[in-house]
């Protein structure tokens, strides 16, 4: 591999080193480079600087317990990105790892205490300069390493330009890792923007849009060009209303509190034709860099309120006919609570809504007959099937009268038993 951005081997004093160290800072802190470009950048101003054949940056891998080889100059083909070192006390690059000191050997061929590699041997490496590559907060990354042919003396000067160089290259993988985190954040938060089904408009402290989603597009109307910078109050507020917002929104800044924040509200919302519909609403308040921003989940309800009110009124139907038929009627659960009753039966057994309240129709019933019917009750609605009854239920007046009981289930999309409808017939007159 080439050497990169190193001007040709001479003057390799105080000096040479001084410049190749200024030289990497400009490469490594100024960005532009990836993380493989800036670790062959490390490795070539490494052998570039102390005058060695052979340099390599390893990264520590600590799942596999071992030194990758992720860049260097003087290798072979196949090495870099495959080939690996030990990462133990008895390796130099592993010594520098677990100690986080400088770890020279003037020659691995006599020095005792040291397991030369075969990946040196292979290459004619005697001779080894290892310092350990930190990153600023965290652990060691892994090592950079100058490898020499022949033996030799590595002086403190040569240590400690190579930790100088090792400083710069750890801040450099920092930025870089923040940098990765931040894009992988704003691509998490671009696909959560698109493919919510919420709008979510964000604006800052004078209430200027600056995020704005695909469904706040499709349902205000406005394209996200022409709503970033506007004022959100003119674009979706109506008229009457954005005083008010405001003055909310002067109070959120001075105070931190305001009616909005930390619930669900609903409100009327303005469509870029004029238009309104109801949306349900919530605002989160965010702290960036000193300013204050404001993100609003907003959700058109206009379906939800029809089926509200299509609901209300299919209610209301249903309990004007059962509070108008003929028979007593009742709902219950499978293990035979009771949960709704219509006006006749109240108006029969005299019970309220509290007394008659889930075991409550209990009281209605002759105390000879309970039993046998719930039985009977039990053994039908275990079975899930529909079943009648002739009992006696006790009147307001304190009087019983003959009741014939059919109950049907209501079953779920599931098919199981939600619910059992009932009704009770005075046939106290009729023929038993």
């Amino acid at each position: 591999m080439e050497y990169h951005h190193v001007a040709p081997a001479a003057e390799y004093g105080a000096a040479r080193r001084q410049a190749l160290v200024t030289s990497f800072s400009a490469r490594a802190l100024g960005g532009g480079l990836d993380l493989d470009a800036l670790l062959a950048e490390a490795a070539a101003h490494a052998a570039a600087a102390l005058r060695v054949e052979r340099a390599q940056v390893l990264q520590h891998r600590p799942d596999a317990g071992d030194l990758l080889v992720r860049a260097g100059v003087g290798w072979g083909p196949g090495v870099v990105g495959r080939a690996t070192l030990p990462a133990g006390m008895a390796s130099p690059p592993g010594r520098a790892l677990l100690t986080g000191s400088a770890v020279a050997v003037e020659d691995g061929r006599a020095t005792e205490g040291f397991e030369w590699s075969g990946l040196l041997r292979e290459h004619g490496v005697v001779a080894s300069l290892d310092v350990p590559v930190r990153v600023p907060g965290g652990a060691v990354w892994g090592v950079l390493e100058a490898d020499a042919e022949a033996p030799r003396r590595f002086r403190r000067e040569h240590a400690h330009f190579l930790l100088s160089l090792a400083g710069l290259l750890g801040a450099a993988i920092r930025r870089l890792e923040v940098e990765a985190a931040l894009r992988d954040s704003e691509a998490l938060k671009g696909a959560i923007l698109e493919a919510s089904l919420d709008c979510i408009v964000t604006v800052d402290q004078d209430s200027r849009v600056v995020d704005w989603n695909p469904a706040a597009e499709r349902t205000f109307g406005h394209a996200r060009a022409a709503a970033l910078g506007a004022d959100m109050a003119k674009l979706i507020i109506p008229p009457e209303s954005r005083e008010a917002h405001r003055r909310g929104l002067a109070r959120c800044l001075a105070t931190g509190e305001g009616p909005m924040l930390g619930r669900r509200v609903e409100v009327e919302a303005l469509r870029a034709d004029g238009s309104r519909f109801p949306a349900e609403l919530a605002v989160t308040p965010t702290s960036v860099g000193g300013r204050t921003f404001f993100t609003a989940h907003l959700r058109d309800i206009t379906e939800r309120r029809a089926a509200e009110a299509a609901l209300a009124e299919s209610e209301a139907r249903f309990r004007a006919i059962a509070d108008n038929i003929p028979q007593l009627a009742w709902m219950a659960k499978p293990d035979g609570r009771r949960v709704w009753y219509n006006r006749r039966w109240y108006d029969f057994t005299g019970l309220t809504p509290e007394e008659a309240r889930d075991w409550g129709w209990h009281q209605a019933h002759h105390p000879e007959f309970l039993e046998r019917e719930i039985a009977r009750v039990r053994r039908a609605w275990k079975a899930g099937e529909p079943w009648e009854d002739t009992f006696p239920l006790r009147g307001a007046d304190g009087d019983y009268r003959w009741f014939l009981t059919r109950a049907v289930p209501v079953r779920d999309a599931q098919g199981r038993v939600a619910l059992w409808f009932g009704t009770n017939t005075d046939v106290t007159n009729e023929p038993m």
